[in-house]
């Protein structure tokens, strides 16, 4: 398998998804996107950690019998300019043709990655270096998770595909592509109320991207908590004045996400027991122990020292752990509040 770089760490790089069919039910589904007969035309506003910081316009439209997606996301950071544009096109069953993401720059414009495919082979290049893929007849590109269009043209694929389970990714990581459809979410009221369905997008890059289609089945709202684990947001133009809203169902949506996420894990072992063999590094910078036993009592240490001289309690159970290396407990406290 032919990798570039990994997927997760750099947004710009296109992954061919290489999906296989499956009849997997879901709970909330929207009837397969047929192609438009008009194009559709929308601007979305960037939001960066909660702040506005530039624009995402795209075009979908009817094209050569299928359909062309255009996008243009340009925002910046932290002074920085960052411009990048996309071109998909597909068959009318939003098969995909073509795939190009293009770096734009004050006097020139830099294609950084494309796809073509061509039957059951695709041409993908990348900064310039041309390599042939084979793959088989249900197959995508996507390029992580911005500029943010192309989700809506995978959504489709998706829907008018059979809602497949999984989506292998060839070339680069290769973790699974997984979208679900997650249940409606409601905002504004009376003459502006609008109904949304949320899906959730695994697999294309670091953490699971949200995204949300109104009930014409065009963007409302995209969360994810990319950009080197920062917040990002886009939310359609006429949806701005719901800003307020529309952050809190994402917010509900993501911690959700991680109730789901942690009922689901389960410790090892609990109650009394002791850890006895292992080598014992205290961080106080003193010697190491060797042959030592920690006992733990609910999930408190209870004693720790060598296991000559720290007796395992009745009851305890007994856990051997000889050759292995017992530190004191190791935590992340970098978190960014509006990744949630």
């Amino acid at each position: 398998m032919l990798t570039f770089a990994p997927i997760r760490r750099f947004p710009l790089i296109a992954t061919l998804a290489l999906a296989a069919t499956s009849a997997a039910p879901y709970s909330v589904r929207h009837t397969p996107a047929p192609a438009p007969a008009t194009a559709i035309a929308d601007s979305l506003r960037i939001l960066y950690i909660g702040r506005p910081a530039g624009w995402e316009h795209y075009e979908l439209s009817p094209s050569g019998g299928g359909m062309k997606l255009t996008s243009d996301y340009d925002w910046v950071d932290r002074g920085k300019r960052n411009h990048t544009q996309l071109t998909i096109t597909t068959g009318k069953d939003y098969a995909l043709k073509t795939f190009e993401t293009a770096r734009i720059g004050d006097t020139s414009r830099t294609v950084t990655a494309s796809v073509e495919i061509d039957g059951t082979h695709a041409k993908v290049t990348r900064n310039g270096k041309a390599v042939d893929v084979p793959v088989p007849d249900v197959a995508y590109a996507v390029s992580s998770y911005y500029p943010t269009a192309q989700h809506l043209a995978l959504i489709r694929y998706w829907e008018s595909h059979g809602n497949p389970k999984t989506i292998a990714v060839v070339p680069g990581d290769p973790n699974p592509l997984t979208i679900k459809t997650r249940g409606v979410d409601t905002v504004g009221s009376g003459a502006n109320r609008t109904v949304l369905a949320r899906y959730t997008i695994d697999g294309a890059m670091w953490g699971i991207n949200y995204l949300w289609l109104d009930g014409e089945g065009r963007l409302a709202m995209f969360a994810t908590g990319g950009g080197a684990g920062l917040s990002f947001k886009t939310v359609r133009a006429a949806l701005m004045p719901l800003r307020d809203e529309l952050m809190q169902v994402a917010t509900r949506a993501q911690m959700a996400e991680l109730v789901d996420i942690t009922s689901r894990t389960r410790p090892l072992a609990e109650g009394r027991l002791a850890l006895v063999g292992a080598t014992l590094v205290d961080a106080t910078g003193a010697p190491a122990v060797p042959n030592a036993t920690v006992v733990i009592d609910n999930g408190r240490i209870a004693a720790a020292g060598p296991s000559v001289s720290t007796p395992v309690p009745p009851g305890a159970r007994r856990i051997d752990v000889a050759g292995k290396t017992i530190i004191p407990g190791l935590w992340d406290s970098h978190a960014h509040l509006h990744q949630i």
